[in-house]
């Protein structure tokens, strides 16, 4: 299943306070403020407590120093420290709880940060958290990413692509990477690498890419949280300008690549193959499914991306059809309103809001127009002109024409025709037809009651 929901604003400012700045690899930049103060309180009844464990035994680290960063969406981040006792416990009391507040726990160990998943806890209870720290390792031979999954939604000049990506650490030691990420505050090292799209931006966290830190360089974004010995899941999601194709470096042997993409963008792969459809039933929209693997580090996915000319623009035809309906509601319900309460004879009657020729009253019929000046007789016959159209060539009635329009009018002033460039649209269309159906006869927007 797709995953939907990101980190709330609270956590989407906890990552920017625990890296401390925008990091770029290769560069420095600037830092990065803090939530401005409100009146949100960052104390309350509630506790966070646990033990930091060390290795597979888990044996409690006696003496370490534990960090707590809390924050909430509109108030000042909250930041308390404390030192494990012997049994390798630690205690955060006085805390505020609820969804507003977000808290994770760090410790340094042995040179490398560690730290645990964001905590949310609820108001006037204990939550209990371990953390676990390990020795470390640069060398990926133990590492390998089990499931790498793409999710590619092109939505016009701007496309979001979801990496979900799970690794597997059969050692016993946290792989860090052996690359320094510049500017990271621990200076941790590039642990998870992905590729980017050029130009990406709003990158949102799940799962183990939600606590510090990040960097992003060009099409490279790294991770620097070391991956811990088991299974771990983290997602990274983010915006570009629509590109012609992504290209994906397999930097971890990968056991299986997974391509989705909607019905109505073309995509193409040398590596990968179709492997048939699934629905997201968070958004009811079919993906194309393409696989492939198991990969190497060192190979290249290259995953090309067309708009399918020939699709079936749904949105704008449901967009139309909602127009067209209002439309007809309201014409029905104007006509009902004069058929039974018909105007006084003699009374002026209202002049529909077209671009089309005038109407005229009943009681008078539209001069005709004045014969046009002979022409002087040239040296040659001239072939002779068509001959006017005096006929709607499509037969239809130009007042209900005018009706439907001025009716459209009505509902796009009103607001409640949901789209501009569908009333554009429909509107043009009724103004082509009406014209096509008054030829070279005003007399035919005439008064509407004169027909029947």
């Amino acid at each position: 299943m797709r995953a939907r929901g990101y980190g709330s604003s609270a956590r989407a400012v906890l990552l920017t306070l625990l890296s401390g700045a925008v990091l770029v690899v290769g560069a420095a930049v600037a830092p990065v403020a803090g939530a401005a103060p409100a009146a949100v309180s960052p104390s309350g009844s509630s506790t966070v407590r646990g033990t930091v464990l060390f290795g597979a035994d888990k044996a409690p680290v006696e003496g370490a120093k534990v960090t707590l960063d809390g924050v909430a969406s509109g108030a000042d981040p909250l930041t308390a420290t404390a030192t494990t006792d012997a049994q390798g416990r630690f205690a955060f009391e006085g805390l505020a709880g609820g969804d507003a507040w977000s808290y994770t726990v760090t410790t340094s160990f042995r040179g490398t940060v560690f730290s645990t998943d964001v905590v949310t806890v609820a108001e006037k209870t204990v939550t209990t958290v371990d953390l676990d720290v390990y020795d470390t390792t640069a060398d990926p031979a133990k590492l390998k990413r089990t499931e790498w999954v793409v999710w590619i939604d092109v939505e016009g000049a701007t496309t979001a692509v979801q990496q979900d990506v799970t690794t597997t650490n059969g050692g016993t030691s946290a792989y860090t990477g052996s690359t320094v990420v510049n500017g990271a505050p621990d200076k941790g090292k590039a642990a998870v690498v992905l590729p980017v799209a050029s130009g990406a931006s709003n990158l949102q966290y799940l799962g183990t890419f939600e606590v510090c830190c990040d960097a992003l360089s060009s099409t490279v974004w790294a991770h620097t949280r070391p991956v811990p010995p088991g299974s771990s899941t983290g997602t990274l999601r983010y915006e570009a300008p629509t590109p012609t194709a992504l290209t994906f470096r397999v930097d971890v042997a990968t056991t299986l690549f997974t391509v989705l993409v909607p019905a109505g963008t073309t995509v193409t792969s040398g590596q990968l193959a179709a492997g048939g459809t699934q629905l997201d039933e968070a958004t009811n929209t079919t993906y194309q499914v393409l696989k492939g693997g198991p990969f190497k580090a060192g190979d290249t996915i290259t995953v090309s991306l067309a708009a399918t000319s020939s699709g079936t623009p749904w949105a704008a035809i449901v967009i139309a059809v909602v127009v067209v309906a209002v439309v007809v509601v309201a014409l029905v319900l104007w006509r009902r309103r004069r058929s039974t309460a018909p105007p006084a004879k003699g009374s002026a009657k209202a002049t529909p809001k077209s671009p089309a020729k005038p109407a005229t009253t009943s009681a008078a019929k539209p001069a005709p127009k004045p014969a046009p000046k002979p022409a002087p007789k040239p040296a040659a016959t001239p072939a002779p002109k068509p001959a006017p159209v005096t006929t709607p060539p499509s037969g239809e009635d130009a007042q209900v024409l005018a009706d439907e329009l001025a009716m459209l009018d009505l509902a796009h002033e009103s607001g409640a025709l949901p789209d501009e460039e569908s009333y554009q649209r429909v509107r043009g269309a009724l103004v082509e037809r009406l014209m096509r159906a008054l030829g070279d006869d005003p007399g035919a927007l005439g008064d509407p009651e004169r027909k029947g």
